[in-house]
C-alpha cells in the first residue's frame, strides 16, 4: 500500500486513466446537504486561496484496462469523486452556455481532461459508476435526455451545482481557485492486497452500507457457473423495483430495497434472536445462505423472489412483514451476540 497527497484535479485529470466503481460498492448516495458542504468548502478555499483536505481515495489497479487506457478500481472515496465529477459536469455546461474559460480551458477542454477518456477511439466517461448511476452520468456529460430508467440523485445533484452557478453573485474565478485547492490522500493498493477484503474491512469499521447494498454486491460477484449479471437481471431488478414502490413512511427511497430484503430475512430468522439494529441483519442472511441453501445463491434468490411477489401484491402481507421486521430489530444486543456464536455468523 502506497500513500501520497495529491490535488484532486490532478488525480481526476490523469491522462489515459479511467476510474471504475467495483460492483461490491454501494450506489451513489450523497444528497443536497453534502453537495452544499462541498460547494461551500470550494468557495471558502477559493476566497482564502488555502488548501482544503477532502479525505482519502483508496484504489487498486484493474487488470481489465483498455489498450489505450489504464483503469483504477475505487474502493473508498467514490462519493467524493462522484460529487466532484458532477460539479465539474455542471461547470462544463456552464462554460458551454456562457462561452467563458478557466485557466485558458474551454468547456471542451474541461470535458476532455476531467470527464471523458478516449478508449480505443471511443469517448467514454472518465468515472464509471454502478448500474443506473453509470448511464445517467454519461447522459449528463454528453447532454442527452435521461433514459426511462435513470438515477434521480445524479440528476438532482448536478442540477444543484448548475443552479449555484446560475446565481447572480456566482464568481467563476473563486470557484476554480477553490477547486485547485482541494487535496486528497491518494492510497494505492499493491498486488498483494485483496480489494474486496479491504472494502469489507472498511465496511465493518463504519462504512454505511445497507443490507441491499451487500446483497447486490453478493449477486454481482457470484461464481462463474452462475454469472452475476444474469442473477442481477433476473432477481435484483425486481427487488429494486418493488422495494422502491413499497417504501414505508419515514424510510429513504434508496433504503426501500434493503427494507424489503430485511423483511424476508426476518421471516426466516426472527425465531433465532432479537437484534439491536438493522446493521446486524446481514450476518443472518449469510447464515441462511450457508445453512438452509447450502451456499446456493440462485436457490436463495428464487425463494426471496416468491416472497417479493406476495409482498408486492398483498397489502395485509406487506403490512405484517414490515411490522415483524420492526419488532425483530427491537431486541437486545446480548441475545444477538449469543446467537451469532451459536450459528457461526460472527465471521464472514
Amino acid at each position: 500500500m502506497q500513500t501520497k497527497q495529491t490535488a484532486l484535479l490532478d488525480f481526476l485529470g490523469q491522462p489515459k486513466m479511467q476510474f471504475t466503481i467495483p460492483p461490491f460498492q454501494r450506489v451513489y448516495s450523497w444528497e443536497e446537504k453534502e453537495c452544499g458542504d462541498l460547494w461551500d468548502d470550494c468557495l471558502k478555499a477559493g476566497r482564502r486561496a488555502r488548501s482544503h483536505f477532502m479525505g482519502v481515495v483508496l484504489y487498486a489497479a484493474s487488470t481489465e484496462g483498455w489498450r489505450s487506457c489504464d483503469r483504477l478500481n475505487v474502493i473508498d472515496g467514490q462519493q467524493r469523486l462522484t460529487t466532484f465529477t458532477l460539479l465539474l459536469t455542471a461547470l462544463y455546461h456552464h462554460l458551454l452556455e456562457t462561452g467563458q474559460t478557466v485557466d485558458g480551458m474551454t468547456a471542451d477542454d474541461v470535458a476532455a481532461r476531467f470527464l471523458l477518456v478516449d478508449l480505443d477511439g471511443q469517448m467514454q466517461p472518465k468515472l464509471v459508476l454502478t448500474y443506473l448511476d453509470r448511464f445517467t452520468l454519461y447522459e449528463l456529460i454528453v447532454g442527452a435526455e435521461p433514459s426511462k430508467e435513470h438515477s434521480q440523485r445524479i440528476l438532482d445533484n448536478c442540477a444543484f451545482f448548475k443552479g449555484k452557478m446560475g446565481e447572480s453573485d456566482f464568481d467563476l474565478d473563486v470557484l476554480w481557485t477553490g477547486l485547485k485547492q482541494m487535496l486528497l490522500l491518494d492510497v494505492s493498493l499493491s498486488g498483494e492486497d485483496n480489494p474486496q477484503a479491504v472494502f469489507e474491512s472498511l465496511n465493518s469499521k463504519g462504512m454505511s452500507l445497507t443490507t441491499g447494498d451487500l446483497l447486490r454486491s453478493r449477486i454481482l460477484l457470484y461464481d462463474r457457473e452462475h454469472p452475476g449479471d444474469e442473477l442481477f437481471e433476473r432477481y435484483w431488478k425486481k427487488i429494486w423495483r418493488v422495494g422502491h414502490a413499497c417504501i414505508p413512511e419515514g424510510v429513504k427511497s434508496s433504503d426501500g430495497p434493503s427494507v424489503l430484503v430485511e423483511c424476508w430475512i426476518t421471516s426466516k430468522c426472527r425465531d433465532m434472536a432479537l437484534i439491536h439494529d438493522e446493521t446486524e441483519i446481514y450476518p443472518f442472511f449469510k447464515t441462511l445462505l450457508r445453512g438452509e441453501y447450502e451456499n446456493s445463491l440462485p436457490d436463495l434468490l428464487k425463494d426471496l423472489e416468491e416472497f417479493v411477489d406476495v409482498f408486492n401484491r398483498t397489502d395485509v402481507f406487506r403490512e405484517d412483514a414490515l411490522k415483524d421486521r420492526a419488532e425483530w430489530v427491537k431486541g437486545r444486543m446480548g441475545s444477538s451476540i449469543a446467537n451469532y456464536r451459536m450459528f457461526g455468523t460472527a465471521g464472514h
